[in-house]
């Protein structure tokens, strides 16, 4: 079980979406998985609610029509026929709507899944992505701190060096230690 802290950490290391993907160079198999994950963007497709608004307009529309039908009684035959055909033709629309709704309803249950795993998966190469721009800087510091260190190494060899000679050049103005007396 995750301690407080870990589940903190794990929150502070969500990512945005708006993270500038653009700025680096991605390789070839990143761009294609990309694109793979671009196809369950959602589409302009109807909504439910487009179709179920058409299916109550269409649900009036034959409410409408079956009123008028009451109203009048001394419609001729034929337009009863015609009034019980558009009937059926509004039932038969109203009937495909309420399929095609069901349809989208499924297909969206079905897309909502690997969908939400493609966003991850997306936001996890953006995160690597990020991770390897940080990689780089990291690279880049290393390799200036150890010019850096080369160079102060350098100079203070230089400095060994020449406090050396001095040394050594005093040494012989001054002469050899007088020897020591042996107790």
């Amino acid at each position: 079980m995750p301690s407080q802290q870990e589940r903190e950490q794990e929150q502070s290391m969500s990512f945005d979406d708006s993270f500038p993907v653009e700025r680096f160079k991605l390789s070839p198999e990143v761009e294609e998985m990309l694109e793979w994950f671009k196809q369950f963007e959602p589409a302009a497709e109807p909504s439910i609610e487009a179709l179920q608004e058409s299916c109550a307009r269409t649900k009036a529309a034959i409410a409408q029509e079956e009123v008028a039908n009451k109203i009048s009684p001394e419609v001729g035959e034929a337009w009863r026929a015609e009034l019980a055909a558009s009937k059926v033709n509004l039932l038969a629309e109203l009937n495909e709507q309420e399929q095609l709704a069901v349809e989208l309803a499924r297909t969206e249950a079905a897309i909502a899944a690997p969908a939400a795993e493609a966003r991850k998966l997306l936001a996890k190469a953006r995160e690597l992505v990020h991770m390897q721009s940080q990689r780089e800087d990291l690279q880049e510091m290393t390799a200036h701190y150890a010019d850096m260190y080369a160079r102060h190494l350098s100079e203070l060899r230089t400095k060994y060096e020449e406090a050396w000679r001095e040394t050594r050049a005093l040494m012989s103005l001054v002469g050899p230690p007088p020897p020591r007396a042996r107790r």
